[in-house]
């Protein structure tokens, strides 16, 4: 008999997280820059490949966050999938109130986006559709353009950052 682990009776939001911190994610800050040219990120776990027919990725993206308004406005973001010697600029895109720009390097991409120096990769999307996703918005892009770099990338997993 194989033990499945311990049985939780009802799923509460702090099994949820004890549940979700178990699962490594790779980390990425997606940026957007709305159409005053302020730039916006944020730092998330919650990015899927969705579609190689078409190419597709999706994000995951709390409703309170201050870069929501800027990528379904504009209907551009980039996704920076961070690198593993970039934990700082992880820690701060994930603070609100912050002037997170002025204190990485980054190059103006298209549509004036935000590509991070020396990530591990990133993907440039147009907005396709976005969907309800509870306290977060599960928005799908359209991916037009892709940059690789040789580098690993930087992961969290039990509540910390490890390296890939």
């Amino acid at each position: 008999m194989i033990d499945a682990g311990r049985a939780i009776a009802t799923a509460t939001p702090e099994t949820f997280r004890e549940v979700s911190r178990k699962w490594a994610s790779g980390i990425a800050v997606v940026t957007a820059v709305d159409s005053h040219g302020a730039l916006f990120g944020t730092t998330m776990s919650a990015v899927v490949s969705l579609s190689i027919s078409p190419l597709q990725y999706l994000i995951c993206i709390d409703r309170k966050s201050n870069s929501l308004p800027a990528i379904t406005s504009t209907g551009w973001f980039c996704i920076n999938m961070l690198s593993s010697s970039q934990e700082r600029i992880a820690m701060t895109f994930a603070k609100k109130g912050t002037d997170k720009f002025s204190a990485i390097s980054y190059r103006e991409g298209l549509n004036r986006l935000p590509i991070i120096q020396d990530v591990a990769s990133y993907i440039i999307c147009h907005l396709n559709s976005s969907f309800d996703g509870g306290d977060h918005v599960i928005i799908v892009g359209d991916v037009i353009e892709i940059g690789l770099h040789d580098a690993s990338p930087l992961v969290y997993l039990n509540g910390r950052f490890n390296n890939g």
